[in-house]
């Protein structure tokens, strides 16, 4: 077991050390000797501790003029913003939401205003637009659709988006509820994104685009089966 005098010396070339490596400010070599000498059995802790501070004070100062980004907007690997409305980025968007319809089987897509349109904006200047734009979103090989949307389709969009669609072999179901808020996407492997804006809004104004957790998902569902009279 080593003696007292030889922890003192161990301790004392750790210091040492840290001054050799300048990894010491000056003031806290100075607070260091001034300790009683029984007090240097801490020192080692010390060291780590203020080391590690030191180093968390580094990064701050390095990082303290970049951009700094919401954790929700960014995917882990690939980067993949979920803030849509951003100017200039309309055709990000559209690009971005359109990963999110990937499905063989079947889509709900929840958007009290999916078959509406309020008229021109920076995302859709025309009606026609707008509905090519919903029509090209469903998936070709997509074999179920269902649609929540608001009672009074706009007529028009409404015969050219059910034509089309179900001219692929696609079988779309409509119902009309004035419950839900909340614009979703819910694919066939069972995840959901929610948006923070409708379809036609889509790049006009910031809203977020965020996967939706698995447990409110699970609500959620139960409350579409309750709208549609399923036990």
């Amino acid at each position: 077991m080593p003696s007292a005098r030889q922890e003192l010396i161990a301790e004392l070339e750790q210091i040492l050390a840290a001054l050799r490596e300048d990894r010491l400010y000056p003031e806290e070599m100075q607070r260091r000797f001034i300790y009683p000498m029984s007090s240097l059995g801490v020192h080692r802790h010390l060291l780590e501790v203020e080391s590690q501070i030191r180093s968390l004070r580094e990064e701050v100062l390095r990082s303290r003029d970049k951009p700094v980004r919401c954790a929700y907007t960014e995917d882990r690997g690939q980067v993949i913003h979920m803030l849509t409305g951003v100017s200039g980025e309309v055709e990000r968007d559209h690009k971005y939401l359109k990963k999110k319809s990937h499905s063989n089987e079947w889509l709900i897509i929840t958007d009290p205003y999916f078959l509406q349109w309020d008229g021109p904006n920076k995302a859709f200047p025309s009606e026609k637009k707008y509905t090519d734009y919903i029509v090209d979103y469903i998936p070709r090989e997509l074999k179920k659709l269902e649609l929540f949307i608001l009672p009074d389709p706009n007529k028009r969009i409404l015969k050219k988006f059910n034509d089309r669609v179900r001219g692929r072999g696609t079988q779309v179901s409509y119902w009309p509820t004035t419950e839900i808020h909340d614009r979703t996407i819910i694919r066939d492997n069972m995840t959901g994104t929610l948006m923070g804006t409708s379809f036609g809004g889509l790049g006009n104004k910031l809203a977020f685009v965020l996967d939706i957790p698995d447990q409110d998902l699970k609500m959620f569902m139960e409350q579409l089966n309750r709208i549609r009279g399923v036990a």
